[in-house]
């Protein structure tokens, strides 16, 4: 599993609105995917709001942490401020009769100062923005041409938004993805959303006693990937899954408009917040599945194979987050950040 969490973004420029997403590897073939064209937020691993995602460009996420231990590895990552904001290059804040636009060199530029004109965007404030351009601007700023300090503007404000994920040890191996997130305390979809290849299909889903089983399978191969959702949170249980084939367009920087098929997993949640509790456990066909009880009253899951009995527990804080504990023969094996 590989988590990103951006928490040192400086300019806008080369730069994806995935802050937070993970990509996922198991039994020997890729489950979940991030392509390197495309750049919403819609386009790779994360959650989305009401169809939005985070902004474009993104500012930067908080790293919160990473728990190493031999039994388990688990990475924090909060992602409110990518959510709520977008930034830009500085020249959105250009007026469209800016001398500097008569200039053959900023020709490419003149047609999205037209687009961003009456838009209101600010010089962004957070500390580490300004501690890198403080000296940055003491030069010539023209030199710097529309890269010089980065502005934002608010984009999709959340109340919340954190994420952990990580890999736990042992002889049945799995990924857990947490999620807990609330926009302004009213009702909204939250769509959990994962990038797939192109050859896995959605083989099968099954809900019991407060659990929602997805099965993913390869076209060709007795490779299998199951998704267990353990839900809580002010809203109904997770709606049915399905694989979204969609064409999207894109265009990275001066490259012309690019377009292709994307094949995702959508598992979507109506309520006030969302707390997703994702199992990930990659197998073959014939191979022992775990079984699993979840108490949503105290957020207790347990996760069991014959000689394998796990215990996860998501103890809510006061900030929104779920802080995990992993629990393995009476003793915590993994504790997030």
């Amino acid at each position: 599993m590989n988590v990103t969490c951006h928490p040192d973004t400086t300019f806008a420029s080369h730069d994806h609105a995935d802050r937070g997403r993970f990509m996922l590897s198991g039994a020997g073939r890729n489950w979940a995917l991030q392509d390197s064209r495309p750049h919403e937020s819609s386009q790779t691993n994360l959650v989305l709001i009401d169809g939005e995602g985070e902004g474009y460009f993104a500012p930067p996420a908080r790293w919160l942490g990473t728990s190493e231990t031999a039994k388990a590895s688990l990475a924090s990552c909060d992602m409110t401020y990518p959510y709520s904001w977008q930034w830009h290059k500085e020249a959105a804040t250009w007026s469209p009769t800016d001398t500097r636009l008569q200039f053959p060199h900023y020709a490419a530029l003149k047609e999205k100062v037209d687009e961003l004109a009456g838009q209101k965007w600010e010089y962004d404030p957070s500390p580490g923005v300004v501690a890198y351009y403080a000296n940055y601007l003491k030069g010539n700023p023209l030199m710097w041409d529309e890269d010089s300090w980065v502005v934002r503007r608010p984009h999709n404000p959340v109340r919340y938004a954190y994420r952990t994920a990580g890999i736990v040890r042992g002889a049945h191996p799995y990924a857990l993805v947490v999620d807990d997130l609330e926009k302004d305390g009213k009702a909204h979809v939250y769509d959990w959303i994962m990038q797939l290849p192109e050859d896995v299909v959605l083989a099968a889903q099954r809900r019991q006693g407060g659990v929602l089983d997805i099965t993913l399978a390869e076209q060709k191969g007795p490779r299998r990937l199951l998704l267990r959702f353990f839900q809580a949170g002010s809203g109904e249980q997770p709606q049915s899954a399905t694989v979204e084939h969609f064409s999207t367009a894109y265009k990275l920087m001066s490259l012309p408009t690019q377009a292709g098929t994307m094949f995702r997993l959508n598992v979507p949640w109506r309520g006030v917040d969302y707390r997703g509790r994702v199992l990930l456990y990659a197998y073959r066909e014939g191979d022992e599945l775990p079984v699993s009880q979840w108490d949503a009253a105290v957020g207790r899951a347990t996760v069991e194979w014959a000689g394998q009995r796990d215990v996860l527990v998501f103890t809510g804080q006061a900030d929104g987050r779920a802080e995990l504990s992993v629990e393995r023969n009476g003793s915590v094996i993994a504790t997030s950040r």
